[in-house]
Formats: structure tokens, C-alpha cells, sequence
């Protein structure tokens, strides 16, 4: 075997080893992860570049490793234009506005949402849509264009009622609307609409039911409990927080565990 060959076998044995442990011992492989996908992308191994960045994701961004999430996208992005692949463009433009959004560079952060949903929405798929929109109206949010992002939220949801419709009531389907209505439901409270805000939150709890999600519980009593205490029943609402805390020892890391009602937009830190 010759020796670009070896080194070939070698990236591609480098990839699939982190692709398989990063959920076992995560916690200690953002460097490694990091360095498999930019030497995928060096050596133009482009479909094992983009889908490891994608792997990645929702680990990097649950630590904060924005830095890491940023450069691990960016090989991603250069392996997606090689392929001339709109799907991994798609992710590596999503995965791109998620970490410049933590790192606080909001205006190209917008700019990389727009352009996932535009390429996510050349896609049949309205789950796959959907993710485009509500990392749009995160990053909306997070500008401080909340009617923007109430927008994006709701086209999210949408399209989640009509992948649902379809395909039924699949865990994965429920669990991703119920975030979608809690995104709506958040972005109306903080428009001042309380009531229609808790009724979306309510909906989306009830939506929650059955199902294996601690974070996605959190975050929805979080916005319960927000929209309560702006409704002045502060009662509830320190029930509600109480809950969320309990809800969310469930899940680790607890990054966003103790946000107090009435925090920002900006400070919270979702996928």
C-alpha cells in the first residue's frame, strides 16, 4: 500500500473512531475532534468532514465551545463548497450561526442563518426546513429583532404541524414541536403578549408528555415561569422555576440552569 494511501486509511480510521466515542467520553475530545474534522477537509475527505462537524454540534454547543464550533464548521464549510453539496452548506452555514452567535458576532450570525434557510428550503423535508427557521429566529432574537424572530418561530411551527400530520406522532417529531411552540411562546412574552405566550408553553408541555427530553422540559418551564411572573402570579411562577431546576438535574451539562426569570433574550443558550 503506498503511503498516501496508508495516510488515507489512517484519516478515514481517525474520523470514524471520534465519530463513534464522542458521546461516551465527549467532554475530552473537542481538540480531537477538531483536529479529524480539519484534517478530513485538508485531505478533501469532504462527506466525513461535514458529517462529523454536524456530529459535533449539539456537543460543542452544549459546553460553549463556540471557538471550536466555529473552526470545526468552517472546515465543514470548505469540504460542502468542494462538494458543491447544498445540504452540507446548509449545516455548516446553521453550525456557523450558532457559534458566532455565542461568540457575539451577530451580523454575520444572521447572515449564515438566512442563507441555511434559503438553501434548507430548497428541500422537501419540512422537519429539515423547519431546523433552518429556528436557528434564523434564535439569531433574530439574539439581535434584538424579537418580531423577526417571532416570524421565523412560527414558520418553524408550521412546518413541524405538517411533517407531524404526516408522519404521525413520532417521539422525534413531538419533541421538536413542542420546541417550536415554546420558541413561539417565548418570543410572545417577550413581546409583552403573556397570555398567548403561556398558552403555546402550556401546549408544548402537554406536547412534552412521555417523552425522554429533560432539556426540552427545562426550557419550556423556564418560559412558564417567565411569562407567570410577568402576569404577576408569582406563586406559579416560583413553582414553575422550582420545577424547571429539578427538571433540568436531569441533563447534564446544566450550562443554563440558573437564569432567573426575567433574564434576556440574550442570555439564554439554546440549540
Amino acid at each position: 500500500m503506498s503511503g498516501w494511501m496508508c495516510l488515507m486509511a489512517s484519516i478515514r480510521a481517525s474520523v470514524l473512531v471520534v465519530a463513534t466515542l464522542w458521546t461516551s467520553v465527549g467532554n475530552r475530545l473537542p481538540y480531537l475532534g477538531r483536529r479529524a474534522v480539519e484534517e478530513a477537509a485538508r485531505h478533501h475527505l469532504d462527506t466525513y468532514a461535514w458529517q462529523l462537524a454536524w456530529s459535533m454540534a449539539n456537543h460543542l454547543h452544549s459546553r460553549g465551545l463556540w471557538r471550536e464550533k466555529e473552526a470545526v464548521h468552517r472546515s465543514a464549510m470548505t469540504a460542502a463548497l468542494r462538494l458543491d453539496d447544498p445540504v452540507a452548506r446548509a449545516y455548516a452555514h446553521r453550525g456557523l450561526s450558532t457559534a458566532l452567535t455565542g461568540l457575539g458576532d451577530l451580523g454575520p450570525a444572521r447572515e449564515h442563518a438566512e442563507l441555511a434557510v434559503g438553501l434548507f428550503n430548497a428541500l422537501s423535508n419540512e422537519a429539515v426546513r423547519a431546523e433552518g427557521y429556528r436557528r434564523l429566529g434564535e439569531t433574530a432574537a439574539y439581535c434584538g429583532d424579537l418580531d423577526a424572530a417571532l416570524d421565523a418561530a412560527r414558520q418553524a411551527l408550521e412546518l413541524l404541524r405538517v411533517a407531524t400530520a404526516r408522519n404521525g406522532s413520532a417521539p422525534r417529531d413531538r419533541a421538536a414541536t413542542a420546541s417550536a411552540l415554546n420558541s413561539v411562546g417565548w418570543q410572545l412574552a417577550q413581546l409583552g403578549r403573556h397570555e398567548e405566550g403561556l398558552a403555546h408553553c402550556e401546549e408544548a408541555l402537554t406536547l412534552c408528555e412521555g417523552l425522554e427530553n429533560h432539556n426540552n422540559r427545562a426550557e419550556i418551564w423556564d418560559s412558564i415561569g417567565y411569562a407567570l411572573h410577568h402576569l404577576g402570579r408569582f406563586d406559579e411562577a416560583v413553582d414553575a422555576s422550582g420545577t424547571r431546576l429539578e427538571t433540568a438535574r436531569n441533563w447534564k451539562p446544566m450550562s443554563n440552569l440558573f437564569r432567573l426569570p426575567g433574564a434576556s433574550t440574550r442570555q439564554r443558550s439554546r440549540v
